[in-house]
């Protein structure tokens, strides 16, 4: 292969990386030498990778290849690095912390999923809680309304008790509900 060959395979290629960094940052967090080229341009293009056909070049040959096979050019290029760097950076942090950073928009995009899976089972715990309110309604009712004997109202009332603990047990089923009930406890 020539020269100028291997330049345009490794611009192609290049482009292909940074695009699966950032679908998949976490199948690239341990790769220091990667890492090293992804904070600059010239280290990106002195970067080399023979299994994914990625050669080292100049950064003016990166460039002028750039423009003449991508869509976005350089700038689209220079982009999907950037981007490839804040992805492995969110995927190094939420290693060590356990929690999305917050400072980049992959941390952002996660932090945003993780809040979407809460409020999704606070609605569940929500919902839940709304029914078991209704039937304790309904209950205080039959039990003011009933007109049998004390030890009739009282069956009655242990009935009812045990349905309402197993409706209980079901909300509870979800994750947050502990949560959910300290953020009431709060209010």
């Amino acid at each position: 292969m020539k020269i100028g060959e291997k330049n345009q395979t490794k611009v192609l290629e290049t482009e292909k990386l940074l695009l699966a960094i950032i679908q998949a940052p976490n199948d690239f967090k341990g790769d220091a030498e990667l890492y090293k080229a992804l904070k600059s341009q010239s280290a990106m293009a002195k970067y080399e990778n023979p299994e994914r056909q990625v050669v080292s070049c100049s950064l003016n040959t990166v460039k002028s290849i750039s423009v003449a096979l991508l869509s976005r050019g350089f700038l689209g290029l220079d982009e999907l690095r950037v981007n490839a760097k804040a992805a492995v950076e969110a995927a190094l942090h939420a290693e060590k912390t356990g929690k999305p950073n917050k400072q980049t928009a992959t941390g952002l995009k996660l932090k945003v999923e993780e809040l979407e899976r809460q409020l999704d089972a606070m609605r569940f715990a929500c919902l839940n809680l709304t029914t078991v309110v209704d039937e304790l309604r309904s209950h205080s009712k039959k039990l003011s309304e009933h007109s049998g004997t004390l030890k009739q109202r009282i069956e009655l009332y242990q009935e009812e008790n045990a349905r309402i603990e197993i409706k209980l047990s079901h909300a509870q089923q979800s994750n947050d509900f502990d949560a959910f009930l300290l953020s009431l406890k709060g209010l």
